[in-house]
C-alpha cells in the first residue's frame, strides 16, 4: 500500500469503484484492485452475517428471550432486527424485546421479557416476585406479570403490571432464575397494595415456611416502610398481627382451609393443636375430636417431608390407646375434598358423634361407596404396612 501511495496510485485504486475503466489501469493497478475489493466484501458479508449459534445459546439462557441491545452482540444490526421482524423471523413480545420463533414461552419468559424492555434498574417485584420465590400457591390464581422500575423513562407495556415508586432507589435486588427481582422483604411489603389479606397471609405463611424471610426483620422492615406513609407495609403488619399466637405464625394455610370447609358441611367443630397424652408421652394432632378419639393430621410437605416414619410411629401408638388418626394431604383438601369430608363424617358417625341431617346424609352417601370406604381406609394412620 505505500508503494502504491509512492507512486500516486492509491487514489487510482478508491477512485477505481466509479474511476477509469480497466483497459486504462496498468496491469499491477488492476490486480491491487480487485484484491481490495474482495477484501472489503468480504469483510461487509462478515458484518453483515449474524451470528445464529450466539443468538441462540443467549436466548436459551434467558428463558427464550432477549432485546436488541443483546443481539447487536450477536452482530445483528438495527436494520437486521427490523427486517427479521416483518419477516417473521424474530417474534417482538415488546419493543426492543423478542424471541426466536417457534420458542415456547413460559411466565419467567414473559417476566424477563418485561424487565428488559424497560429501563435500567428495573426488577420484577409483588405477585411475580412471590412466584420467583417460590411463595404462590396456584389456588391463589394466575399471576401477572409485574415490575417496579425508575419513574426517569418507564413506558406501558402490553399485559405488564408497572409500578414506579418513589423510593424505587432502596431496592436491593436479586437474581431469581436469572431475572432481577425484588427481595423477600421488598417483595411481602409491597404485595399487600395489591392482594387481599387472605392472600397476603398465605403468601406470608409459605415464606417463613421456606425461610425466605425471617418474621422479625419483615416487621422492622414493614414498620420502617409504613412510616414513609406506603400502603403495602400497613396491610402486612395487620397480617402479622391477626395471625401471631404466643408460639409465633403456627397456622398453616391448609389447616386453615380443611377447618373453613368442614364448619361448612355442617359436621362437628374440630379441636386445633390438640395435645394427647398416651404411654407417659404427649403428642400434638392438627385437628382432634376429643369426645370420640378421632384425630385428623394435614400433612404439609414442609413440615412433614422430613417426619415420615416418626408420624406413623406416632399414629400407631395413639391407635393402640384407642384413637383413630386419618392423614390428608393438600390435594386431598382441594381435589378429593368431597371425599374427604365423606371419611371424615363417616368416622365421626361410626365412633358416636352426633351429626346435623345435612352431614349425617354425606356420611351415609360415603358408606354406601365402597371404594371411597377403600380409599379411606389406605388413610388411617394406624397403617401397618
Amino acid at each position: 500500500m505505500g508503494q502504491l501511495a509512492r507512486s500516486g496510485q492509491l487514489t487510482s485504486i478508491f477512485a477505481g469503484f466509479a474511476g477509469p475503466s480497466r483497459a486504462r489501469m496498468p496491469k499491477r493497478t488492476r490486480r491491487s484492485t480487485a484484491a481490495f475489493r474482495l477484501t472489503t466484501s468480504t469483510v461487509i458479508l462478515k458484518r453483515m452475517t449474524v451470528d445464529i449459534e450466539a443468538l441462540t445459546t443467549l436466548s436459551e439462557r434467558q428463558h427464550g428471550v432477549f432485546s436488541r441491545s443483546q443481539a447487536e452482540r450477536c452482530a445483528m444490526t438495527e436494520g437486521q432486527w427490523h427486517s427479521w421482524r416483518n419477516r417473521h423471523q424474530l417474534v417482538e413480545l415488546h419493543p426492543g424485546v423478542a424471541s426466536l420463533p417457534g420458542t415456547p414461552l413460559t411466565f419467567r419468559s414473559r417476566v424477563l421479557g418485561a424487565v428488559l424492555a424497560s429501563p435500567k434498574g428495573t426488577v420484577a417485584s409483588c405477585r411475580s416476585a412471590a412466584a420467583l420465590l417460590g411463595c404462590w400457591s396456584e389456588h391463589l390464581g394466575p399471576v401477572p406479570v409485574e415490575v417496579t422500575t425508575p419513574r426517569q423513562g418507564a413506558r406501558n407495556l402490553t399485559g405488564v403490571v408497572v409500578h414506579r415508586p418513589l423510593d424505587q432507589r432502596e431496592i436491593v435486588p436479586l437474581r431469581l432464575h436469572g431475572i432481577p427481582s425484588t427481595n423477600g422483604l421488598r417483595t411481602l411489603t409491597d404485595l399487600g397494595q395489591v392482594v387481599s389479606d387472605d392472600v397476603l397471609r398465605n403468601v406470608l405463611h409459605a415464606a417463613l415456611t421456606r425461610h425466605v424471610v425471617r418474621l422479625e426483620e419483615l416487621s422492622n422492615e414493614a414498620l420502617r416502610r409504613r412510616a414513609l406513609r406506603r400502603v403495602g407495609p400497613s396491610a402486612l403488619l395487620r397480617v402479622i398481627g391477626a395471625n401471631l399466637s404466643p408460639q409465633g405464625f403456627v397456622a398453616s394455610e391448609l389447616e386453615r382451609m380443611v377447618v373453613a370447609f368442614i364448619a361448612s358441611a355442617g359436621l362437628p367443630e374440630p379441636e386445633r393443636n390438640y395435645e394427647i397424652g398416651v404411654g407417659g408421652r404427649c403428642f400434638t394432632v392438627d385437628l382432634a375430636w376429643p369426645l370420640v378419639r378421632f384425630a385428623v393430621e394435614l400433612d404439609g410437605r414442609a413440615f412433614h417431608a422430613d417426619r415420615f416414619d416418626e408420624d406413623r410411629k406416632r399414629d400407631v401408638t395413639l391407635k393402640v390407646h384407642g384413637w383413630d388418626v386419618h392423614r390428608y394431604t393438600w390435594k386431598h383438601a382441594t381435589v378429593d375434598r368431597a371425599w374427604m369430608l365423606g371419611a371424615i363424617a363417616t368416622t365421626l358417625r361410626a365412633r358416636g358423634m352426633p351429626l346435623t341431617p345435612a352431614s349425617a346424609a354425606r356420611a351415609s352417601k360415603s358408606t354406601k361407596n365402597r371404594s371411597q370406604l377403600a380409599r379411606a381406609s389406605l388413610m388411617v394412620g394406624n397403617a401397618t404396612a
